[in-house]
C-alpha cells in the first residue's frame, strides 16, 4: 500500500480500536513433508 495516511488519535475517542481495521489470520491445516496432515481448526 503506497500514501495511506497515518492514524491520529483525537481527544475525545472512547476507544481507537473502533476505529481501526485488521485480518487475523487462523491456521486450519498443516500437512508437514512427510504426508502427516493435522487440523488445528474444527470451524
Amino acid at each position: 500500500m503506497k500514501d495511506i495516511p497515518a492514524f491520529i488519535e483525537e481527544d475525545y475517542m472512547t476507544s481507537e480500536s473502533n476505529y481501526l481495521i485488521r485480518i487475523d489470520y487462523e491456521l486450519k491445516t498443516f500437512k508437514g513433508f512427510d504426508g502427516v496432515i493435522n487440523d488445528y481448526t474444527k470451524t
